[in-house]
């Protein structure tokens, strides 16, 4: 989570932001990581697992 630091070293004129950027990336980081898991759980609770619709090609008969 060091990403806006390292980048407001290379370009100083992001330093004043780096602070906020890297709560920014933390907070990111935890709804990505921790959050996104159980609500996707949740959903899958809920609706459960839909029937796939049937791909498959028909058979095409051909008379003469």
């Amino acid at each position: 989570m060091a990403n806006p630091v390292i980048i407001a070293q290379i370009n100083p004129a992001f330093e004043p932001v780096a602070a906020s950027a890297t709560a920014l990336v933390a907070a990111s980081v935890i709804v990505t990581a921790i959050l996104v898991p159980i609500i996707t759980a949740l959903y899958a609770k809920r609706f459960g697992n839909l029937p796939e619709p049937d791909t498959e090609p028909k058979a095409v008969e051909l008379h003469h």
